[in-house]
This record gives structure tokens, C-alpha cells and sequence, in this order.
């Protein structure tokens, strides 16, 4: 599992990290993508993280990061998403459990949509109010971890020069990250 994760999410930052990308871009990126991916409706993030990377100029590669990451979380959230949606617009309670709307989902889209509607629709305003925060938290925490691991990016890949590189000789350098390329592959 951990060279899956490592395949899959820390490599492509990493690389980021060293394409001269700025640090705040890249977490602010993960953030977003993060709180995109965690919406409480299932089938929309990769769709909400396009969006938002090209709304509002933002690295896509890092989104997708994110949202690929959160989706164990996007399911662990959904049913507290719709229980705070009943409690914020004094919905009766009801007794969904993950296991039923996904059986719910897999039978019949049109029907699961007819069903989930409201309880969605407050699930999506609960998740609305907290998304602002979240991103800002979420910014917060990553940035000075990012900043680190760009700090010995740099160091590693400029240590050959005996002085630190330069972003732009850390875009142009190819890395250990970089994917290997096959002769005759494009």
C-alpha cells in the first residue's frame, strides 16, 4: 500500500515542488482539492476541481492529487454531512446508512437522486459553510510542510552545483521523480 500512496500522491508533489511551482500555489492547490473532494454528493469532485482550476488559475495536478486522496474521507463524511443538514434546516432524521445509498446508488442513479435530493441539498449547504474554513485551515497546515520538503528538494537537486539551486534550474532539471521515459514513447 505505502508505494501505491507514495506512486500515486507524494511523487506527483514532489515533482511539483521541483517544476518551480510556488509553494503557496501547491498548497492552496491541495486545499482546494481536498475540500472539493470531500463533497457530499458522490460523482462530482473531478468535475468541481476542473472548475475551480480553471476559475481560479490553479494547479490541476495538485487538485486531483487531493481529491483522488480524499475519497475514503468524502465517504466517511457523507452521513455526518447529512445528519448536520437536518440538524441546520430542522429536517426529520433519517436513517441512511453508507451501505444503503450506495446499494441505493447501484440500482438505480435516477432513483437515488429522486431519493437523496433534500437530505443531499443540505448536506451540500453544511459542507458550503464549512469549505471556506476548511481550505484555510487545511492551507495553513500544509504550506510550511510543503515549504520543507521544497526546501530539501532544492538542496538535493543543487547540492551537484555546491550552492542551492535556482527555480528555474529546478524546473529545467530532471529529478528522480520524473517518469521514466521508454525510447520511442511520447
Amino acid at each position: 500500500m505505502l508505494p501505491f500512496l507514495k506512486r500515486t500522491i507524494t511523487d506527483p508533489i514532489l515533482r511539483l515542488l521541483t517544476q518551480g511551482i510556488s509553494v503557496q500555489e501547491i498548497a492552496l492547490s491541495l486545499a482546494v482539492g481536498t475540500v472539493l473532494g470531500i463533497f457530499p454528493s458522490l460523482g462530482w469532485t473531478v468535475l468541481l476541481c476542473l472548475v475551480a482550476a480553471s476559475a481560479f488559475g490553479l494547479n490541476l495536478t495538485a487538485m486531483q492529487t487531493a481529491n483522488f486522496a480524499a475519497y475514503p474521507l468524502q465517504l466517511l463524511l457523507l452521513i455526518p454531512f447529512y445528519r448536520l443538514g437536518e440538524i441546520l434546516f430542522r429536517a426529520g432524521k433519517s436513517s441512511w446508512t453508507l451501505a444503503q445509498i450506495v446499494a441505493l446508488i447501484h440500482t438505480s442513479i435516477p432513483q437515488a437522486i429522486k431519493v437523496l435530493w433534500v437530505v443531499t441539498i443540505h448536506a451540500i449547504a453544511v459542507w458550503a459553510v464549512l469549505a471556506g474554513p476548511l481550505i484555510f485551515f487545511i492551507y495553513l497546515l500544509l504550506k510550511p510542510i510543503l515549504q520543507s520538503a521544497a526546501d530539501v528538494a532544492n538542496r538535493r537537486l543543487g547540492s551537484a552545483s555546491g550552492r542551492p539551486a535556482t527555480s528555474g534550474e529546478l524546473a529545467a532539471r530532471p529529478t528522480s521523480l520524473a517518469p521514466k521515459q521508454v525510447p520511442g514513447e511520447w
